[in-house]
């Protein structure tokens, strides 16, 4: 698993790829992510310490992000990839393109038009 995340303050990104049993704490107010970038399956469990989130600067964060990573922060990694033909035109072209790369390396078929209509 990848992580990364953006201090509060959005002075500063912290990157860092995980092993099995090793964990990522994230501060209040960061803005963060996780993406895992294998085709195994993975478990990750989330934990908040408090109702208090925190202060960010959620657009000057957003431009230290990785490119790829700048989508899923935002909250596009609960899409379905199999489902990209559907939210294309929601995403940035190389977020759509990942998403592809991803299904070819892992096997998964893209869902047909009558299951995306359903």
């Amino acid at each position: 698993m990848i992580t990364e995340f953006v201090t509060e303050t959005g002075t500063r990104k912290i990157r860092a790829e995980h092993q099995t049993y090793s964990m990522a704490l994230f501060p209040q107010g960061s803005l963060h992510l996780e993406f895992n970038p294998d085709c195994e399956e993975m478990v990750f469990v989330a934990t908040f310490n408090d109702e208090d989130p925190g202060i960010n600067t959620p657009a000057e964060s957003l431009f230290q992000l990785d490119d790829d990573f700048a989508g899923l922060a935002l909250g596009l990694e609960f899409l379905e990839g199999a489902d990209i033909d559907k939210f294309r035109h929601l995403v940035p072209a190389t977020l759509a393109q990942g998403v592809e790369s991803c299904l070819r390396r892992c096997g998964i078929k893209k869902n047909s038009e009558e299951q995306l209509e359903m």
